[in-house]
């Protein structure tokens, strides 16, 4: 009697292993439970495999490559191997997410995880793993019925661990300072710790991501947040560069079109191809923007200016090489700021009042002295109190004017005469739209912003040397150093961008939430709404 009922319970035992062992379909979005609920910087990319060629291409992705140590003649012999190409098609043909964990672990220190679904796949490469033809995969025990492993390889810092698990139709896995780092990862998984496919909303926000047919997708929020602050979106990733879009759930205030550039021909006739980075805008949201209580005079001094007519439009413009300025004899780019006004009276009772509630709130016996340049009357802005500024020569001091239609503030004196001067020997506007005003065209977005990377790039990482020196000679102390620690992350953001040549910048507000499209490369940018 036993071995009739054997045999039939053993062939439907090996049935059952078949059916759950190529026939079982995981639900996908289990992707999401991987990710601990305290992640503050969550990803997601489709079909990267199908796409790694417009990816390695991407300037920017080359120029973090190089930071990486990784040269482009190494990157293409990888992408030339046919098993790192069959590689990344078993583990990144389909949805890949990506998130940072500021505090991960016993350790407490950041991480990274990462969660790829490869389906049936999950299958093969557990056989593979365990058959042990991956020399560099490390076996580290079980856990919940997961086999862990840790790559190990001559190539990865002996600080960061990275660990993987597969299964389920997903490959999960981190790099963290924790040796047992993947545990945690998998006690999310299987709910024995918070993950962020639980938290409020998290459904909804899923079926929005699978309307979007842009490839690459995310959002960051800050820590103790119980909601993103910020969305991200990403399209046309290839050699040429990439486009995108930020957006955050507050509305801009006020009227925030600043129309088409056609309306500002002194301003294209002043500036023209001059600026290596600009920005346009209604002063209403930069005055809601700019903070209120600041100790930093310059920061007052701006929001002052603005506030003084929020209904205006506000552009700045930055110049380099001959336009440039100095500051204590070091050469750093000019910056100038133009605001609407409404006559030569209007806009000398506007600074005439900023000085007032400068040297009311922090002594600095601010005036204006007159002064003639190419027939126009320039406010020279001079102190007579004993500080720093006192001390810098009447050319690196800052300068004001009025000109048809617009209040100019210069940071030095030199950029603003130069631009004067440039102004009165053209008869009339050049036919040609600026190159900066190509991308505004006749849209009325809410802002609109240019930056030329490259050259751009270059003086303004000249200026962040020189300041950083500046901090290394005047004091050791922890603040100077993670100020200069600080510039020196920014110096290598700019390095990584100036390849990609020129950024344009437009914002856009409404139905509560506020969206910028920006476009980094050498190809024209997508019109209409992002």
């Amino acid at each position: 009697m036993r071995r009739l009922f054997f045999w039939p319970l053993l062939l439907l035992f090996i049935a059952a292993c078949m059916l759950w062992t190529f026939f079982f379909r995981p639900v996908k979005s289990s992707i999401y439970r991987a990710i601990p609920a305290d992640v503050t910087f969550l990803s997601t990319h489709q079909d990267l495999a199908g796409r790694w060629d417009d990816f390695r291409a991407n300037p920017l992705a080359q120029s973090l490559f190089h930071t990486l140590g990784v040269s482009s003649g190494e990157i293409d012999a990888l992408s030339a191997d046919p098993n790192f190409r069959e590689t990344l098609r078993r583990l990144a043909s389909d949805e890949l997410v990506l998130g940072y964990v500021p505090e991960f672990g016993f350790s407490r220190d950041p991480a990274w995880i990462f969660v790829s679904w490869i389906g049936r796949q999950d299958v093969l490469l557990r056989w593979i793993l365990g058959s042990g033809k991956i020399s560099e995969c490390e076996l580290l025990g079980r856990k919940s019925g997961w086999n862990m492993w840790s790559v190990v390889s001559p190539g990865l810092s002996n600080a960061q661990f990275t660990q993987f698990a597969v299964g389920e139709g997903v490959l999960i896995g981190c790099i963290s300072k924790d040796p047992r780092g993947i545990r945690f990862v998998l006690d999310a998984y299987d709910g024995r710790m918070p993950s962020v496919s639980g938290n409020p909303g998290f459904a909804d926000q899923m079926v929005e991501w699978r309307h979007s047919e842009n490839p690459d997708k995310g959002w960051y929020r800050r820590e103790g947040e119980s909601v993103p602050g910020l969305l991200y979106e990403l399209k046309n990733v290839d050699s040429h560069g990439f486009e995108g879009s930020l957006v955050w759930d507050t509305a801009l205030a006020g009227d925030n079109s600043v129309g088409a550039t056609g309306r500002f021909p002194t301003l294209n006739r002043l500036f023209g191809d001059l600026p290596v980075a600009l920005l346009m805008m209604n002063s209403e949201p930069l005055v809601e923007w700019l903070p209120r209580n600041t100790d930093s005079v310059w920061m007052h001094a701006v929001r002052e200016l603005l506030a003084a007519d929020v209904h205006k439009t506000a552009v700045a413009g930055l110049f380099t090489d001959d336009y440039s300025g100095r500051y204590m004899g070091i050469k750093l780019p000019g910056l100038v700021l133009a605001v609407q006004a409404d006559g030569h009276d209007a806009a000398r009772q506007t600074i005439l009042g900023l000085l007032d509630v400068l040297n009311a709130k922090h002594q600095l016996g601010l005036i204006a002295r007159e002064a003639v340049a190419d027939n126009h009357v320039v406010y020279m802005i001079e102190s007579t109190s004993q500080n720093l500024y006192s001390k810098l020569s009447y050319r690196e001091r800052i300068a004001c004017t009025y000109l048809d239609g617009w209040l100019l503030v210069s940071s030095n004196y030199d950029t603003l005469q130069k631009l004067l001067s440039r102004y009165a020997g053209k008869s009339s506007p050049d036919d040609r739209t600026p190159v900066w005003a190509v991308g505004v065209g006749d849209t009325n977005s809410a802002g609109y912003g240019w930056i030329d990377l490259m050259k751009g790039g270059k003086s303004i990482r000249l200026a962040l040397s020189a300041y950083s020196f500046r901090l290394a000679l005047k004091e050791s102390r922890g603040e100077s150093e993670q100020r200069r620690e600080r510039i020196g992350t920014a110096k290598a953001w700019i390095d990584a961008l100036a390849p990609l040549k020129v950024c344009s910048l437009r914002l856009n507000t409404a139905e509560g939430e506020t969206r910028l499209h920006f476009s980094m490369g050498d190809r024209p940018p997508t019109t209409g709404d992002q």
